[in-house]
This record gives structure tokens, sequence and C-alpha cells, in this order.
């Protein structure tokens, strides 16, 4: 119940989602003082939403400081890659594995850095988090991939029940524990995301050391245009610190975190 009523609220806090909300009561509305308080909150929530300057004001402070590969231990027993970087609503179908376009570089980076000697084994968590439809597990779709790549199967361990982010932690944690005790393990997901699955691994008894990438923190020489030019995509990228929020908040409750 708590992963369906999960995937509908996903939806609800869609920023989109209300602001069309507001312009459409604004327009089917009868009463003229609640017309415009709804097309001034729908205006106001546009200007706001898509500003990069205050976009880059909250991501800056949620995301985590980045981490140098030269300030990691020298090998982890294990890299522990969170799913959500592959994308199989394509023309091209699932049998031709492809990385999504934000996220994908989570998978980069765990191959990265296990070509660096950074990890010994690469851990690939992740299932099917869809509500409807095909349900497919990321991870198990995504290790073909990675032979064809040239990495052995000793390279990865592949983890495709979990649904979710504290699902993620609980199963890595017994697939640790089953091979290696006390083994270091490093947590690679992207920045926005990493406060929570860091929390959820330490919740589950599974230490783990930071390795945040996909950063939406940017470097800007532009202010002034930056606060000046509206950016679309900051809509979507707004839902995705909201989903994360409230994610946050969700598994406080649940006791995940």
């Amino acid at each position: 119940m708590f992963f369906i009523l999960s995937k509908i609220f996903a939806f609800c806090i869609k920023p989109i989602v209300w602001i069309i909300a507001c312009f459409l009561l604004s327009f089917f509305l009868k009463n003229e003082k609640r017309k415009r308080s709804f097309f001034l909150t729908g205006f106001i929530l546009l200007l706001l939403l898509t500003n990069g300057a205050v976009f880059q004001g909250v991501v800056n402070w949620w995301e985590p400081e980045p981490v140098a590969i030269k300030n990691l231990e020298k090998e982890y027993d294990f890299i522990i890659l969170l799913g959500g970087y592959s994308d199989f609503q394509t023309a091209m179908g699932k049998s031709e594995f492809q990385l999504g376009l934000k996220g994908g570089n989570r998978l980069i980076t765990a191959l990265n850095l296990y070509k660096k000697g950074i990890g010994k084994k690469i851990i690939l968590t992740g299932g099917s988090g869809k509500l409807l439809g095909d349900k497919y597990g990321e991870a198990e779709y995504v290790a073909p991939f990675l032979k064809t790549l040239g990495l052995p199967d000793s390279a990865f361990i592949v983890e495709n029940k979990s649904r979710n982010t504290w699902e993620n932690a609980i199963f890595s944690k017994q697939i640790v524990d089953s091979l290696q005790k006390n083994a270091s393990c490093l947590l690679v997901t992207s920045a926005l995301h990493m406060p929570r699955s860091k929390a959820c691994y330490d919740k589950a008894g599974l230490p783990t050391t930071i390795y945040p990438t996909d950063y939406y923190r940017q470097k800007h020489d532009n202010l002034l245009k930056l606060f000046l030019e509206p950016s679309s995509s900051k809509l979507f990228a707004w839902e995705a610190i909201l989903h994360e929020w409230i994610g946050v908040i969700t598994y406080k409750i649940k006791g995940y975190n």
C-alpha cells in the first residue's frame, strides 16, 4: 500500500500540474475574486519555479559537496550503484539498453571508479519502481550491457527486487553481509538523491562512503542572466527536488531514516 500511495502522490507533487490546475481554475470558476487569485497564484508559481537563480540557491543548499577521487580510500570492497540511470521508454525497446537523460552518469561514474581500482565489485541494486506497465528489473537488464563492455561476471552482483531506496539499502545489506562482514562500501547515486540514500543505508546498518554524481548545481558567470531568463527545464528539476523532500519526510515517518 505504501508503494502504491507513494507513486500516486508523486504525480500530485509535479509543479507543472499545480500551474496548469491554477490556470484552469482561473478560467472555469465563476467567482471573479477566486479567478484572479488562482491566476495570480499560477503566474507566481510559473515565475518562481522557472527562475534559475532561485533554483540554484536551493539545490546548492541541498546537494552534498562533490567528492574527489583522490580523497577516497585506495580500494573499497563494494561499489553500490543505485538504480535510476536507464531509459526503456524509447523506440529501441528494452532489448537495447540506453542511459536515461538524467541519472545516466551514475552508471558511468561507477564504471569509472571500478576501472580505476577504487572498488573490487559493483552491486547493481534496482528492480522496478513502476506502479503500472512493464515492471522490468533495471539491474537485471544492465548486466548484459556491462558484459558487452568487457566486464566479467565476477565484476558485479545483480539485485533486481528492490522497488525504492529503502529496499535498495535492505537488499544491499543482505548481499554484503552474506559475502563479507564489515566490508567497506562506496555509495554511488545522484547528488540530489544522496541525502535520503545515505540515511537509508545508515538506518539499515550498512555504513557507506558517499560518492555523489549527476549534480544539478552549476557555476554561472552571468548571475543577472540566470535571474532574469526563465527556464522551462527548471520545472522538471523542481519536481525532482520535491520528490526527494517528500521522500525524506515520508521515510522519516515510516522509520526508514
